[in-house]
């Protein structure tokens, strides 16, 4: 008797991923009025390669969140400066959760095009998966803290080393 090959397991980051952003789809803001509509834009400051020494180094960064759009997932577009010369630009969709009247949690999946620097992550389109927790310092400013992963999902070349970057936010809304 022939088994057929049992499938890869889900990565953990890929679970975590699609539950928030099935929570973002369900959830409502503290007092149930939903997402405040609205643009916004973050500058971002942090580190690469957070995670792996190798790749470690300074990185730098904007993002722009569009008003809510589909189903409490916001439009985002971004780009991010890495030491060493790497860049990407990206764009994607991600849900806010307001946990409290000042807290929020974000979480976003984007695409995007990264020029390699001195680190090669193995291709050119990147996938890039993030999640950030804000505290509204008051009605337009927001400081915050976000943890994302880069990489090319294993549909670029054989090399795929992936980073992790942490990023200290400053965001305006408007």
């Amino acid at each position: 008797m022939r088994f057929l090959p049992s499938p890869p397991p889900l990565h953990p980051r890929v679970l975590l991923l699609s539950g928030l952003l099935a929570l973002g789809t369900a959830c409502k803001g503290p007092n149930g009025e939903g997402l405040r509509p609205g643009h916004s834009v973050a500058l971002l400051g942090g580190l690469a390669g957070a995670v792996d020494p190798e790749l470690r180094g300074a990185s730098a960064g904007i993002q722009y969140r569009f008003q809510r759009q589909w189903l409490n997932h916001r439009p985002i577009v971004g780009a991010v400066l890495y030491e060493g010369g790497g860049r990407f630009v990206y764009g994607g969709l991600g849900p806010e959760i307001d946990i409290t009247r000042r807290l929020r949690l974000t979480n976003s999946f984007s695409v995007g095009v990264y020029r390699a620097g001195q680190i090669d992550l193995g291709g050119t389109v990147q996938f890039r998966s993030a999640v950030g927790l804000s505290y509204a310092l008051n009605d337009s400013l927001r400081l915050g803290l976000m943890g994302s992963h880069l990489s090319h999902a294993g549909f670029g070349g054989a090399t795929n080393p992936g980073t992790e970057s942490v990023f200290l936010s400053l965001g305006w809304g408007f």
